[in-house]
């Protein structure tokens, strides 16, 4: 046989007693707290879609930024005399630019792993929130 459960009650009142009507009453007011935390969620569950959609596109915006500079850098290095300090300028602005786009591009992917586990942990507040109002009411 399963363990009994031994917790408090979700139950605040005993409904043994009540009047048919003060149960039906009791029944409403519990499914709108539902009705309202349900939309509270689906509000959270917009705003992650909004946030990842817009670091996506940020993303891709990025990459094709990346791709189109290397093209224009690599056409200019071909442009170019290779006599050995302008090579070597170049080589360094080359790397330091690609560079700063790998750290801009990481603080976008930290950014997106922030957003995230803010929305984690509001989402576990939630939770706790509904086991609460069960375990209290």
């Amino acid at each position: 046989m399963a363990e009994e459960y031994k917790g408090k009650s979700i139950f605040s009142r005993r409904y043994v007693g009540m009047s048919e009507e003060a149960i039906r009453e009791e029944i409403d007011r519990l499914q709108g707290r539902v009705h309202a935390l349900e939309k509270a969620l689906d509000s959270l569950q917009e705003d992650d879609k909004n946030f990842i959609n817009a670091i996506e596109d940020n993303q891709r915006k990025m990459e094709k930024l990346i791709i189109e500079l290397d093209k224009k850098i690599t056409k200019l290095q071909s442009s170019l005399d290779y006599d050995a300090p302008i090579k070597t300028q170049l080589d360094t602005a080359t790397k330091d630019i690609s560079a700063k786009l790998k750290a801009a591009n990481k603080e976008s992917v930290d950014k997106l792993i922030v957003v995230l586990q803010f929305n984690t942990a509001l989402l576990i507040i939630l939770l706790g929130v509904v086991v609460y109002n069960f375990i209290i009411r």
